[in-house]
């Protein structure tokens, strides 16, 4: 299993880290490296993934795309060379994954107005660095009121607020209806 360091520190812009294991896809055109641990956020859940590079004995390894496999993250490289138990240093494309943390908040916010204020649910998304979608479920599709849920949310979203980050267990997520926002619940 891999450590996820992005769960407790999502400002980490470069981590060191042991190569647990390197394999290629069945074209042998990627090449996929394994960490002991990792700042880079994978694909999952409707949120991109980090891109950066990975540097070994001053060599650098463009990061495409991150995976999380059965609790094993793994780093497609742009080519070979990085070798299991090599030491690497892992750089996060800051610019991307600050963009994308933005749009993650202020998607946290979008889904807070719709949610709990007008009891929208939602039913899927997809974040991007510089737009998002969000699906969700109406009895009755009314563009005056959504425009007026999308207003109040621009107006929190203008205001200078501090953001906090926490963990919750799983039972006081499903007691808390503001947190379970999907309309098929918590998987």
């Amino acid at each position: 299993m891999t450590k996820k360091l992005y769960y407790d520190n999502a400002y980490l812009k470069e981590f060191e880290a042991v190569v647990v294991s390197v394999s290629k896809n069945d074209e042998g055109k990627s090449v996929f490296i394994e960490l002991d641990q990792t700042a880079f956020y994978p694909n999952g859940g409707g949120q991109p993934w980090d891109e950066g590079e990975l540097v070994v004995n001053g060599v650098s390894y463009k990061v495409g795309f991150v995976g999380n496999f059965d609790g094993k993250v793994s780093h497609a490289v742009d080519k070979e060379g990085i070798k299991e138990g090599d030491v690497v240093l892992g750089k996060i494309d800051w610019e991307r994954r600050y963009k994308l943390m933005r749009m993650h908040t202020a998607c946290h916010v979008i889904s807070s107005v719709f949610t709990k204020d007008h009891g929208v649910k939602f039913t899927g998304g997809q974040l991007g660095v510089d737009k998002s979608r969000f699906d969700i479920s109406l009895e009755v599709f009314d563009r005056e009121k959504i425009q007026q849920y999308i207003d109040e949310a621009n107006v929190a979203l203008a205001t200078a607020q501090d953001t906090e980050s926490y963990y919750v267990s799983r039972a006081e997520a499903e007691e808390r209806p503001e947190l379970a926002k999907l309309s098929k619940g918590l998987k």
